[in-house]
């Protein structure tokens, strides 16, 4: 089955056009790679952010505690 001229133009642009949307493809997978990553990171901040609040919380209970044991040691001398 031959195909005419006009057939191969629109074969040989749709070939080019598929390589062009292929490497598009893979760049926007490189850059989904990477916001991945980023998100990844963001989620560990987070955390560590909220480990750091209950850290100060903590702080500040056993600071209140230590002042109360000084005053219930004070009293009792």
């Amino acid at each position: 089955m031959a195909q005419t001229h006009e057939e191969l133009e629109t074969s040989i642009h749709l070939a080019k056009m598929v390589k062009q949307l292929i490497k598009e493809n893979k760049a926007l997978q490189k850059e989904v790679e990477i916001l991945k990553a980023q998100q990844s990171q963001l989620k560990d901040n987070q955390s560590i952010d909220a480990f750091s609040r209950k850290l100060e919380e903590l702080y500040e209970i056993n600071h209140l505690v230590a002042n109360v044991l000084l005053k219930n040691s004070a009293i009792q001398k």
